[in-house]
C-alpha cells in the first residue's frame, strides 16, 4: 500500500498549458464563401485599343524634308551641322525679287511679286570635314512657320539659276537692271564692291557673303553669297498653312 502511494506521487501531473493549447486550425476551414466573395471583389483588367496618330497636315511633300532643316540653328542634315547668319537685309521697294549671278549680271526675275519692304535674308552654313561652306540662303517674307514647300519658278517657268561665278545673290529687279548697266567698263563699281567683300571684308573660309546698292538708293539692294561650289541652284518658295509666301529659299550646295 505504501509502495503504491509512493509511486502515485513519483508521477508528475498531466500540463496545464498542454492542455489548454488550442488545436491548430488548418487552411481548409477557412469559409468558402469569403474567399468567392474576395475573388469577386478583384477588377478585371481591361485593354484599351490603341488610336493610331493622325498624320500632320502640315507635313512636308517626300523628299523635301531636308529643306526644314536649313531653318534651324544647330539643326543637322545628315552627318553635316548646320548654322545660321544674319545677313543684312534686302531692300525690296519694286516687289519683285531677282535670283542669279551677280558678277555674271544673270539674274532670274520670280514670277510671285512680293509687298514692297525690307526683308531679313540668313545665309545656312554647313561644317563639312574639309572646310564650312555655305549650304543655302533664304529670305524671311513673314513670321508664319513653313507648312509645305513649292518650287519658286522664274517668268520663264524655271526654277534654278545658273552659277558661273561661285557666288549667287537675291536683289530688287531694279537693283539687279542698274548693276547689268554698269557694265561700261570694267571691273564696274558693283563687281569691285561684290568682289571686295565676299572675298575679304566678310570672307571666312570658305564661306562669305556682301551687300551692295547700287544709285539711285530707291533702286533697293542686292545680297549675295558665296555659293560653295554649286553649278545650279534651286529655288523654293515656304508657303503657311493659307498657300502665301512666308520664306524664299535657294540651295547653294546641299550635303549629298
Amino acid at each position: 500500500m505504501r509502495g503504491a502511494q509512493a509511486r502515485a506521487k513519483a508521477r508528475p501531473a498531466p500540463s496545464k498549458r498542454a492542455a489548454a493549447k488550442p488545436k491548430a486550425t488548418t487552411s481548409a476551414s477557412k469559409p468558402k464563401a469569403a474567399a468567392k466573395q474576395k475573388a469577386a471583389s478583384k477588377p478585371k483588367s481591361v485593354t484599351k485599343p490603341t488610336r493610331p496618330r493622325p498624320t500632320p497636315a502640315t507635313a512636308p511633300p517626300s523628299g523635301l524634308a531636308r529643306l526644314d532643316a536649313y531653318l534651324v540653328d544647330g539643326g543637322q542634315l545628315g552627318d553635316v551641322a548646320l548654322h545660321l547668319h544674319d545677313l543684312p537685309a534686302l531692300h525690296l521697294p519694286s516687289g519683285q525679287l531677282v535670283v542669279g549671278d551677280p558678277f555674271a549680271a544673270r539674274g532670274q526675275s520670280l514670277a510671285r511679286a512680293l509687298p514692297p519692304g525690307a526683308y531679313p535674308v540668313t545665309l545656312v552654313v554647313g561644317d563639312f570635314p574639309d572646310a564650312a561652306r555655305a549650304v543655302a540662303a533664304f529670305v524671311r517674307l513673314g513670321d508664319r512657320p513653313v507648312a509645305r514647300w513649292e518650287p519658286a519658278a522664274a517668268a520663264d517657268g524655271t526654277t534654278d539659276y545658273a552659277i558661273d561665278a561661285a557666288a549667287g545673290a537675291f536683289a530688287d529687279a531694279r537693283a539687279f537692271a542698274a548693276m547689268v548697266d554698269e557694265r561700261a567698263g570694267f571691273p564696274t563699281a558693283s563687281f569691285a564692291a561684290l568682289e571686295r567683300q565676299l572675298l575679304t571684308e566678310h570672307y571666312a573660309p570658305a564661306w562669305g557673303w556682301a551687300s551692295y546698292q547700287p544709285s539711285p538708293v530707291a533702286v533697293g539692294t542686292c545680297v549675295a553669297f558665296l555659293a560653295g561650289g554649286a553649278d545650279r541652284c534651286p529655288c523654293w518658295w515656304g508657303l503657311d498653312d493659307a498657300g502665301a509666301p512666308t520664306l524664299l529659299l535657294t540651295e547653294l550646295a546641299p550635303p549629298p
